[in-house]
């Protein structure tokens, strides 16, 4: 294998590269860690809001460029985001609506994994506060029975 422009006669050492991506609101920032020298190299470019992937695939191939390593040289890629969580944080979110049988609407309430006890009013161990919005459980439908997918009523009528 030779890169370009090395002519023949110069084959190109493979390396072998970790490449670690994290797509963020505004900019995906790329870490590596050459594993043969243990040379962190660093890169960022703007984050792609339309389609993250993008941004994603720029930073590495951006970043394989400048730093002189092909996709080929990558052994592990590690890719996170914060665009949900901050879509969250900032409650930049679509309009959504939960719909539980009646009797059911604290579900998000209970917080099941975070409780020792799921009847007891206030977890021990844990600061207990509200996790849904008050607006989220009045946007909730709740229905009086159980039913299918195509609509139909599960169990008696």
């Amino acid at each position: 294998m030779t890169a370009t422009g090395t002519g023949p006669d110069r084959p190109v050492q493979s390396r072998r590269i970790r490449v670690a991506v994290d797509i963020g609101g505004t900019f995906t920032d790329l870490e590596c860690l050459d594993e043969d020298t243990g040379a962190i190299l660093s890169h960022k470019v703007p984050t792609t809001p339309e389609d993250p992937s993008i941004g994603q695939l720029d930073a590495i191939t951006s970043a394989a460029s400048r730093h002189g390593f092909t996709l080929d040289d990558i052994t592990l890629l590690i890719c996170g985001t914060t665009i949900a969580t901050n879509a969250v944080l900032t409650r930049d979110l679509p309009v959504a609506a939960l719909i539980t049988t009646a009797g059911f609407e604290d579900v998000l309430e209970i917080g099941r994994h975070a409780r020792r006890d799921v009847y007891w009013a206030s977890p021990r161990g844990t600061h207990c506060a509200r996790r849904t919005s008050p607006s989220l459980r009045r946007q909730g439908a709740h229905k009086r029975r159980r039913h299918r997918s195509d609509g139909t009523r599960h169990g008696r009528s």
